[in-house]
């Protein structure tokens, strides 16, 4: 056997079969429709409407109860980052004390109600956007404009 010659230095890089990636979570079997007006105030209550709709034939537990982002941000241009006044996020969980579960081929609305920041720029359109947090959780998006 040949003597191993580490003169100019060694390296090890990883070779063979790349490991086991996690599996992806299914894909959620609700899917979520939001209702809103197509035009909101800045400091305004913004009111809108959420339809969870199972589309299993089990009922889909509401327990632990989940959690849920929304958020509306001004399109001010495609240079500009957002500031905090452009912009809302929120995170909140759903009200689950009187409703346990989303029965088998059935649908549940939730009306929401956000604040905007009085100072959210007027005049442009915005991105609003719903998500029920979790692996693979339902989403949807509504066209808005923040108006005068």
């Amino acid at each position: 056997m040949a003597p191993f010659d580490a003169i100019c230095g060694v390296s090890v890089s990883q070779f063979g079969v790349p490991a086991d990636q996690p599996a992806a979570p299914p894909p959620s079997p609700l899917s979520a429709r939001i209702t809103a007006a197509a035009t909101v105030r800045p400091g305004a209550d913004f009111t809108y409407t959420v339809t969870l709709t199972n589309h299993t034939a089990k009922a889909y537990p509401l327990r632990p109860c989940p959690a849920y982002e929304e958020y509306i941000y001004a399109i001010t241009g495609p240079s500009k980052t957002p500031g905090r006044d452009d912009h809302v996020v929120k995170n909140y969980y759903l009200n689950c004390d009187t409703v346990h579960q989303i029965s088998a081929h059935s649908s549940v609305t939730y009306q929401m109600r956000l604040q905007l920041p009085p100072r959210l720029p007027a005049g442009v359109p915005a991105k609003f956007v719903w998500l029920l947090q979790g692996p693979a959780g339902p989403g949807a998006s509504a066209p808005l404009r923040i108006g005068t």
